[in-house]
């Protein structure tokens, strides 16, 4: 990864205003259904799956929540405990202190060498009451990225004040994820995307399984 050359910073603001835009008017068609509290539609096109999931948090403190979520996504310590089969992460710029692009390492199952993958992490004010971050895969400027792109994804995580007397929080994450031709075939990461909620929610909000009774 050392020899790959990433896109310089205005194309990386560029990149991030269009996840944006395109993450706002994103929208996924099927029937939703509910895992364990989270309304969620799955829709799967091509080596793409479109998502989009849900959930309110009545009464939690949405200011804590956005910031210790906003860590997994850049901060080199806390990052696996969201990606959890991800290895080797590591920041390769800081734009400002609102956007990383970062680098992670992932070992197919199957495959004798790693695949590379650069994603821009950003988070953003809508107005004072929403906030989002924004997850996009950025393609090296190389004649072999294809070669170290393991994903062509683009996710919006939404996070939304509620304005009544118990307060709290909705959260909204949607968005898409394909892999490159070469891993088509590997559904794993696409399947780990169903634990993810709950994998996040058991951080950030309280443990949804207690093994203290085992």
């Amino acid at each position: 990864m050392k020899n790959v050359k990433y896109p310089p910073d205005e194309e990386l603001e560029k990149t991030s205003r269009e996840a944006f835009m395109e993450m706002m008017e994103y929208q996924v068609s099927g029937e939703a259904a509910t895992y364990m509290g989270w309304q969620t539609k799955r829709e799967s096109k091509s080596m793409y799956m479109h998502t989009f999931s849900e959930k309110s948090f009545v009464g939690e403190d949405m200011a804590r929540v956005f910031n210790e979520t906003w860590a997994m996504f850049h901060d080199e310590a806390k990052q696996e405990l969201l990606h959890r089969r991800r290895s080797k992460f590591c920041i390769l710029k800081k734009l400002n202190d609102n956007m990383y692009l970062t680098r992670n390492i992932h070992q197919f199952i199957g495959e004798s060498f790693p695949r590379h993958a650069m994603t821009l992490v950003c988070r953003i004010s809508i107005d004072k009451d929403t906030f989002a971050i924004i997850s996009k895969s950025v393609v090296p400027p190389t004649n072999d990225a294809q070669h170290l792109v393991w994903t062509d994804e683009c996710f919006m995580w939404k996070f939304g004040r509620r304005m009544d007397e118990q307060g709290g929080f909705d959260i909204s994450i949607r968005g898409k994820y394909g892999s490159t031709s070469a891993v088509a075939g590997n559904r794993l990461p696409m399947l780990e995307s169903y634990f993810q909620l709950v994998n996040w929610e058991s951080l950030v909000i309280r443990p949804m399984f207690d093994f203290t009774a085992v």
